[in-house]
């Protein structure tokens, strides 16, 4: 997958300029950048949307889902295979 800076801006909740600013003002540097766009995004469900070019998903826009308990356990339980 191949976002477009605006999209994971949008989803990380921070401009390139920040993180920068971020980087450059942090004992952690990059790490700092890498942890708070960790939390923001992993283990979240994103639909996004794009077009596929060489077998690559370029994508112009993401969106956060919101899952209901019962239906977010049933997509645990098909991913682990059971029926």
């Amino acid at each position: 997958m191949l976002l477009q800076r605006e999209v994971v801006e949008s989803l990380a909740g921070m401009t390139l300029d920040a993180a920068k600013e971020l980087a450059e003002n942090n004992p952690l540097g990059m790490d700092e950048v890498f942890l708070r766009m960790r939390d923001a995004i992993l283990g979240r469900y994103v639909l996004c949307r794009g077009r596929e070019i060489d077998n690559r998903l370029l994508v112009r826009s993401c969106e956060r889902l919101k899952m209901e308990t019962g239906e977010h356990a049933a997509l645990l339980n098909r991913a682990g295979g059971v029926p």
